[in-house]
């Protein structure tokens, strides 16, 4: 049986909205605690202003945030 791509979209919204509010709730305590990892595993890489990022597997998309700030307007970041 072929996937139907638009299906498992779909479905994945819908798990992702279901989680979103404990992520809300939870955010602010996850960015104290562990927030510092996300600028070093930027600063691993010595971004330049207006380099182009591509962030594969990129989570929660913490490091591709940090990783926009530094490359800047003239820079593009895809997570």
């Amino acid at each position: 049986m072929p996937i139907n791509a638009q299906e498992v979209i779909k479905t994945q919204r819908t798990d992702w909205n279901r989680a979103a509010s404990g992520w809300d709730k939870w955010d602010w305590k996850l960015n104290e605690r562990i927030g510092f990892l996300n600028h070093l595993l930027v600063g691993f890489v010595q971004l330049r202003q207006g380099q182009r990022v591509l962030d594969l597997g990129s989570g929660t998309g913490y490091p591709s945030l940090v990783a926009a700030q530094i490359v800047g307007k003239e820079g593009r970041v895809l997570g």
